[in-house]
């Protein structure tokens, strides 16, 4: 009976360590990545700031697609003189 509850106590001073240590693990994890977590930071250029006159220039590519389509026809057949 005194092994049983001696092995009991050591498991359980086992575990005990083990979970501070797994805890401080995870506290030093989380404040290493606090700094790099979230959306990273878009890369820019600087450059010498000029006088001068502003263009507008700007440059579009793509399909123009109608939103929708009808046919047109006379009902009655032949030109128009006016």
């Amino acid at each position: 009976m005194r092994r049983f509850v001696l092995l009991i106590l050591v498991l359980g001073l086992a575990s005990a360590l083990a979970w501070g240590i797994y805890r401080r693990l995870e506290a030093t994890n989380a404040s290493a990545g606090a700094t790099s977590a979230g959306p990273r930071p878009a890369p820019v250029e600087v450059g010498e700031v000029r006088r001068g006159p502003i263009t507008l220039r700007r440059t579009f590519s793509g399909t123009l697609e109608a939103s929708s389509e009808f046919l047109l026809a006379p009902k009655v057949s032949g030109r128009l003189q006016r």
